[in-house]
This record gives C-alpha cells, structure tokens and sequence, in this order.
C-alpha cells in the first residue's frame, strides 16, 4: 500500500499510538494544577480574608503574583521545553508546588502565605500547565494535532470540574490550611509518579513520528523557523492578534473563574452553589474543548473563536441581569464552551501560524505579552466591588473588551495549514 504524501501511513496501525497515552498523561496533570489553582483560588479567598484581616482585594493579589511570576519565567520555561527534558522539568515543578502548598498551612502571616502559594501556583501553571502539556502535543501530533489539543485541554476543564466540590468540602472539614496539606498531597501521589513514569518528551526518544506515521511529515518550502527572537515576534501581526486576542479571553475567563464565588454570593447564592457553577462551567468546557478541537483542522479558527467570543459574550449578559441560580447555571454553561474553545485553538494557530520545533518559545513569549490582560482581568471584578460595592462596572468593562478583541481577530492571517 503506498502512502499519500500529504498523510503518512501509520507505523502500526494496530497499536496505540504512543502520542495518545502522552494526551492522557497531561490531562491528569493539568486537571490536578489547574483545580488546585485558578479553579480552586476563589474557595480560598474569603476564609484566608477572615482570618488574617484583609480585602478580597489583597487575596486576590495572590492570583495576581502567580501570574506575574509565571509570565517572568515562561520565555525561559518555553525555549527550555525546545531544548531540554520536558518530563524533567514538570517534575522538578511537581515538587516545588507539593512543597510550597506544605508550607501554606504552617505560615503564620498573610506575606509568606502570598509567597508560598505564588511560587506554588506559578510552578503548576507554567510547568505542569497549558505551556508544558501544549508542547508536548505539538511535538506528537502534527496532521491531527487540533484534535489532540483539543482531548489534552480537557484536562484543564476535568481539573474545574472535580477540585472546587473536594477543595470546598475539605476546607468545610480542617479548614483552608488543612486542604492546602490536602492538595500537597494529591501533588505528590498522583502529578509526580504520572510525569516520571508516562511523559516522554519527543517521538524520536523513542522512534517514532509525529502521528503514529511510518516516515516524518515532510516540511514545506517556506518552512517555519525553530527560533524566535522576541523582536522578531513583536513585530510579527499575527503574534500581536493572536496574544492581544487570546489574552483578552483568557483574561476575562480567569477574572470570572478566580471571582466566580463572591460574585455568586453577591447575588445570594451560598459556597456550595458557587463550587456547583465552577463544576458545571467545567463540565461544558470538557464539551467544548473536545467539540473546538476536533473541529479546529477543517474550519477557519478565527470563526470558532468569534463563536467562542459570543458564548462568553452571552454569560456577561446574564451576570449582568442578576438572575437566579438556574439562569446563571446556563449561562455558566456557555462560559464552559467558550472556556474549552480558547485553549486548543491558542495551540492551534501557534502550530499554524509558527510551527511546532519553536512551539514552546513562541508560547511561552506569548504569556508574558498578555500580561497587562490577564493581570487586568483577575483584578478588575474585586477593585469594582471594593470601589463601588458591585461587580457590575466590571462585567460591562469585559464585555468592551471582548468587543474589542473581535473586532482586532479581522486582521489575523492564517498561513496555508503545513505538517511541520
């Protein structure tokens, strides 16, 4: 049987591609750093608040600081995913954040508490997160590489969906330091024996190709570079869309996850059924993760995100009209999808639009870009309500800047789609 040029044969059909076993790895991982951090946070906030004395506002400077360190260290983390051991980096990031979440329940002030869960959270979100899992992707998957962004960014979504009812519960039982010995816990039995005994960093480690196929994909005239200066990137339009893009959305949507529970017991609604929004908004993220992803190697990425935006766009509204919890519940489904659609499709267009041998660098440049984004987006709920007693400025504040980014997704490029 000869082989299309254009789609390689597989090594072995019979056999299950090595590539798939790595999808399923990182999304145990991410499930476990994303729920203990960006899912998790908001549960935290209004206990550790109480006790030592502080605004949501100053709390919530710890979810700031963890992006602000992830962001200082992702170009460094994303050239070093290129070059080095992948599986060796996340695991000396899976046992940072185990030790630095010990620590959180043995600080006695607010400081090295913030310091602890910063360096912990940072480690999680850039490591053992998105950045890592992403690249590794790219690298084992280059013909059907949306779809398998789109299953790995489950993880992220699976995380949401199972920490904040166990976090809320542990929390309920020994109280916030006790479930951050929990979570230490969770890190060390089930992130760090996934990474040292699935992750393999590239399929020539172990003699394969990208796909399962029996030869690499050939690489198109014109092929992309496998190094990136920032200045070149700068000044590269399609980075500048896609980070201002994508970093709008993912502000928003972290801004809304990291406050979802004071935002929901603003309205009168109690902790429990705050975690429940976090757990349905995940559940549809699962959906709309697989959904986007297997769509995202037939159809124009910037329609799916245009969808994406409106979805998002949707769940503002109903925030907005202070509905009770059914309503909100609904609209926490459409957050959901345009949460699962914005990850696999970032991988998607850097694969597209850069290539995957500089896939980590360009990522990971990428994150510090849309810094003033993300920053902007965690901070701007808690100022409003500190500021004007309500969220209300701030949810209409998204929804201009989320017009905004759709508009600015006009000017994005899209190269014609290569096997790199």
């Amino acid at each position: 049987m000869v082989a299309d040029s254009k789609q390689p044969a597989l090594a072995n059909p019979a056999r299950v591609f090595h590539g798939w076993r790595i999808v399923a790895s990182v999304v145990v991982i991410q499930a476990i750093s994303a729920g203990l951090t960006t899912y998790s946070f908001g549960l935290f906030q209004l206990p550790i608040a109480q006790e030592f004395g502080v605004s949501r506002s100053a709390v919530s400077l710890g979810m700031t600081g963890a992006m602000l360190l992830g962001s200082a260290i992702g170009p460094w983390l994303g050239r070093a995913l290129d070059r080095r051991s992948i599986r060796g980096l996340m695991l000396a990031a899976g046992a940072l954040m185990a030790g630095c979440y010990f620590a959180m329940a043995l600080v006695p002030s607010i400081e090295l508490l913030g310091l602890c869960f910063v360096v912990g959270a940072a480690a999680g979100q850039t490591a053992l997160g998105p950045l890592a899992a992403s690249k590794l992707v790219a690298t084992w998957f280059s013909r059907m590489r949306g779809r398998a962004l789109g299953v790995s960014a489950v993880g992220t979504s699976a995380g949401g969906l199972l920490a904040p009812p166990l976090v809320a519960a542990a929390i309920t039982a020994w109280g916030w330091r006790g479930a951050a010995v929990a979570s230490a816990t969770v890190v060390v039995l089930i992130v760090l024996p996934t990474v040292a005994l699935a992750i393999c960093s590239r399929p020539s480690d172990l003699g394969l190709h990208p796909d399962g196929a029996s030869e690499p994909p050939p690489r198109p005239s014109g092929a992309h570079p496998s190094s990136w200066s920032f200045r070149q990137l700068v000044r590269n339009r399609n980075f500048c869309v896609v980070t201002v893009v994508i970093g709008t959305i993912f502000g928003i949507i972290t801004g809304l996850i990291t406050n979802l529970p004071p935002l929901a017991a603003e309205m009168g609604l109690e902790p429990q059924r705050a975690a429940l929004l976090l757990s349905i908004l995940s559940f549809s993220g699962v959906a709309g993760k697989l959904c986007f992803g297997a769509i995202a190697d037939r159809l124009d990425k910037r329609l799916l995100i245009w969808i994406g935006m409106a979805m998002l766009a949707g769940f503002l509204l109903i925030a907005l009209s202070r509905p009770g919890f059914g309503v909100l519940a609904g609209g926490g489904i459409a957050l959901g999808f345009a949460l699962g659609g914005a990850l696999p499709l970032w991988g998607a267009l850097i694969g597209d639009c850069f290539g995957s041998e500089a896939f980590g660098e360009v990522m990971g440049w990428m994150t510090p870009a849309m810094l003033p984004l993300t920053v902007s987006g965690v901070q701007l709920l808690p100022w409003c309500y500190d500021t004007f007693g309500s969220y209300e400025r701030g949810l209409q504040g998204f929804l201009a800047a989320l017009a905004l980014a759709a508009s600015l997704l006009l000017l994005l490029r899209l190269p014609e789609r290569a096997s790199d």
